[in-house]
């Protein structure tokens, strides 16, 4: 069975450092750590405004969409400007993944959309000399992942290979669905990620050591030779593994395996438009300190026929639950706002009616009380940026369940 935590990159960065200063003779080791975890802990500082800032542009410009023509300039405009605001939040939470240290977030997902997340990024950051190509072939699998700590993984293999080629060549991306007859893992099924590149292979002596800390065969002071370790670590901690084979006639390919679950999660992308007209429900309460967030999502659900209360603090939150408890359903809770947490709000509310139905959201939700309320399986989490089809359909579905 998986693990229910992760032990991220800096904790591995932390892990390795200790190792590091046991050995005097590793300075060049202990001074390649101390950068790494200083700009690891400045990332985790910046990224919760920067997905604030991301989910205004996200949610106005789907919102825009709603009220173009179809096939206008003004709407390939404005889904540009989605796109864009997507990928920049993809980038993000793998910066967040990279700074954070706490337990993490697991979600069951389709793996099309993890392969389809790097190959966005690789994309738009490759020479135009470098294809990439993505095949899927996973038969409708699912797997339980913390979704940042998986792209985070397959986009350290994808830059190896990326090195390899030296700026010319092919990176094909694939998946498959695999039973355990066909591979060495424990038991049941499993979901098989293939990265091959066209480059010229990896040394067989090398390939013995490709996993280990600070290994690296570049000379270049940018490989720290830590990439491999920390997608490994990773993808170990989910229970699966990483082989790779290479040569000089085949190139390299790297082979990730991870467990196979049932349960199919739904994926914003799959509605990509805000519908409109819904009967009156119970009252919806919007808890976060970002003015054009709390705006925004009043417009999206007032729109369906929603009734909507807003709140600017975790205090004034309190003051308005309390004075319309009797018609508040569902609240939808920033976890990180100043002044009082956010975990205490949500206890506090739960005290005047335990039946109202919660959506935590945040840009940064790897914390312990975050972590903790989510362990519960009662509430719902929809990350920052919103994607507005999905809050509007988690808020919905929390309606109806209330």
């Amino acid at each position: 069975m998986c693990p229910k935590t992760i032990e991220g990159p800096s904790a591995f960065i932390k892990s390795s450092l200790q190792k590091a200063l046991e050995n005097p003779e590793n300075d060049a080791q202990y001074i390649k750590l101390f950068k790494l975890a200083n700009l690891g802990g400045l990332a985790g500082g910046i990224t919760h405004s920067l997905n604030n800032i991301l989910g205004g542009i996200l949610g106005y410009a789907q919102l825009l969409k709603e009220e173009l023509e179809p096939s206008s300039d003004q709407l390939r405009q404005a889904t540009v400007i989605e796109q864009a605001a997507r990928r920049a939040s993809t980038l993000i939470s793998q910066i967040q993944f990279y700074a954070q240290s706490q337990p993490t977030v697991r979600r069951n997902v389709d793996p099309k959309f993890l392969v389809a997340d790097i190959a966005a990024i690789l994309e738009s950051a490759v020479s135009k000399d470098i294809s990439v190509t993505v095949e899927y072939a996973h038969d409708g699998g699912r797997v339980n992942v913390d979704v940042a700590a998986v792209c985070h993984a397959l986009l350290n293999i994808s830059i190896n290979s990326l090195q390899a080629m030296a700026g010319e060549g092919e990176l094909k991306l694939r998946t498959l669905l695999i039973t355990e007859a066909e591979t060495e893992q424990e038991h049941g099924q499993y979901l098989l990620i293939e990265l091959s590149d066209s480059g010229p292979g990896i040394d067989e002596s090398d390939q013995q050591r490709i996993f280990e800390p600070f290994f690296t065969t570049r000379t270049s002071q940018r490989s720290a030779g830590l990439g491999l370790p920390i997608a490994r670590n990773i993808i170990h901690e989910h229970g699966g593994r990483i082989d790779c084979r290479s040569g000089s006639d085949i190139g390299t390919t790297f082979a990730v395996f991870l467990p196979v679950t049932e349960r199919v999660m739904f994926r914003s992308d799959q509605t990509d438009t805000v519908q409109a007209a819904a009967p009156e429900r119970e009252m919806i309460l919007i808890v976060d300190d970002e003015y054009d967030l709390r705006l925004l999502a009043k417009r999206l659900l007032e729109k369906r026929g929603h009734r909507v209360v807003l709140a600017d603090s975790g205090q004034s939150a309190i003051e308005v639950f309390r004075e319309n408890a009797d018609e508040i359903g569902v609240v939808i809770l920033d976890m990180i706002m100043p002044g009082v947490d956010g975990k205490a709000v949500y206890e506090r509310l739960k005290s005047i009616r335990k039946k109202a139905r919660f959506i935590l959201t945040s840009g940064h939700p790897n914390t312990k009380g975050f972590q903790e309320i989510l362990d519960r399986g009662q509430d719902l989490f929809v990350p920052k940026p919103w994607d507005l089809p999905r809050l509007l359909d988690e808020a919905e579905k929390a309606l109806e369940k209330h």
